[in-house]
């Protein structure tokens, strides 16, 4: 698969994740944690696979450089500086969380949560800008 093809898979999968984020926090706040759960879980898969094919095309085909100037240039590195450390961080926080709520630590689970799902949906969106600023 090309460089672009890749890329285009892993800004989908970002989306679904994303749509799983949002409608798993919406589960949580009207008192379904089942719905919650499999989406949560649902949205964590895809992040899995998001990274997997991730990693495979930074290994086949390195780093895309962003052509754009003026203006957009500015843009695209404003977002792509928030972007990167965030969504390095929000690895371990994703992980943690999960497992915390897997074994009915919900105390500990809300703690992680406040910081780690604004920090998850900014990383995964601001992935999704990143798609559309290098390759739309």
């Amino acid at each position: 698969m090309s460089n672009h093809t890749l890329a285009t898979l892993n800004a989908l999968v970002a989306v679904a994740s994303l749509a799983c984020m949002l409608l798993g926090r919406r589960a949580i706040t009207v008192g379904n944690r089942r719905a919650h759960r499999n989406l949560m879980l649902a949205a964590t898969a895809l992040q899995a696979l998001f990274l997997g094919v991730f990693v495979h095309r930074f290994v086949v085909y390195g780093f895309t450089e962003f052509s754009g100037s003026g203006i957009s240039r500015w843009i695209y590195f404003v977002v792509f500086l928030t972007h990167e450390p965030l969504a390095v961080v929000t690895i371990p926080l994703v992980i943690t969380a999960v497992l915390l709520g897997l074994t009915r630590k919900y105390a500990q689970h809300r703690q992680i949560v406040a910081w780690t799902f604004p920090i998850w949906v900014y990383a995964t969106t601001t992935g999704v800008i990143r798609y559309g600023l290098l390759y739309l």
